[in-house]
């Protein structure tokens, strides 16, 4: 499954798991 990444399916990915980590301190914070 994971066998091919173009860089711009990378750089989703990175900036999803980003903005997906900032979602979870933002929820246990308020």
């Amino acid at each position: 499954m994971f066998a091919y990444f173009n860089e711009k399916d990378i750089n989703m990915f990175i900036t999803f798991s980003k903005v997906d980590k900032c979602a979870q301190l933002f929820n246990s914070v308020s």
